[in-house]
């Protein structure tokens, strides 16, 4: 859970970077970062990038969901509303 969390932050801006497109004029866009990649599907490499950064953002926002869920499930547990015989987790 703490790897989560304390990874994220720094990973983020890596993992956004296929999703941050802008115009250089006449309806070419590019990425912010890397010039030399437009953001069309007939680019490879963007394709690639995207592919890439649409799988991490689900594997996060998997593994976020998940610590909320066990967050939500050890309060329950500490009020008494779940059977304390095991351990949440």
């Amino acid at each position: 859970c703490m790897v989560l969390l304390a990874l994220l932050p720094f990973h983020s801006d890596t993992i956004l970077i296929p999703f941050a497109c802008v115009s250089m004029g006449d309806g070419i866009f590019v990425l912010a970062d890397v010039a030399s990649v437009s953001c069309s599907s007939d680019d490879e490499t963007f394709v690639a990038m995207f592919g890439a950064g649409s799988l991490a953002m689900m594997v996060f926002s998997t593994g976020f969901s998940w610590l909320v869920y066990c967050i939500w499930c050890s309060y329950q547990w500490q009020q008494g509303t779940r059977d304390r015989s095991s351990i949440p987790f």
